[in-house]
């Protein structure tokens, strides 16, 4: 067997145990399988900035489903975009961001994510993401993004634009 293959097989039958464990369906990133605790929200609370502690990310322990709560820090980044003629759009977050200029950034689940079509005319919008794995630092440097865009009978629609929002937890690395 493939050594990525006898890996994967290794994840797949310890994500196994712990679910039967935690008496529940685990749906989290290998990371997060690794650490026995993965994030599920964060929050912000914008009026408070006579400190650092204006934000939070709740980490939920693997076994037990224990809540803990954290500061953290996150980015809340915006812009407007418009999908391809194949109703799909393929962008990473640090092309669109100022945030390099200081350093860069480890990135973290939960990925919060939304797109809303632009204009009068009905469209689905769908989105996706993933951590962009950077071997020579050992972090996720980087928020790859997928937004979709769809016609109400569910085929692609070319050319829409549409406004979107990612929140993520990150921290800054300053070289």
């Amino acid at each position: 067997m493939d050594p990525d293959d006898q890996e994967t097989a290794k994840r797949a039958e310890l994500k196994a145990r712990f679910e039967e464990i935690a008496g529940r369906k685990l749906d989290m990133t290998d990371e997060q399988l690794l650490s026995g605790i993965w994030s599920i929200a964060s929050s912000t609370y914008l009026a408070k900035h006579d400190d650092d502690d204006d934000a939070w990310i709740t980490n939920e322990r693997i076994i037990s489903g224990q809540t803990t709560c954290a500061d953290g820090k996150l980015l809340d980044t915006s812009g407007l975009s418009v999908t391809g003629s194949n109703g799909q759009i393929v962008f990473r977050l640090n092309n669109l961001t100022c945030i390099l200029r200081h350093g860069f950034n480890d990135y973290h689940e939960p990925v919060n994510l939304l797109a809303t079509a632009q204009g009068t005319s009905p469209f689905f919008m769908t989105v996706n993401h993933k951590l962009i794995w950077d071997d020579t630092y050992q972090i996720y440097t980087d928020v790859e993004i997928t937004v979709c865009s769809w016609n109400p009978n569910g085929t692609a629609a070319a050319n829409v634009h549409f406004y979107w929002r990612c929140r993520v937890p990150t921290d800054t690395v300053i070289f």
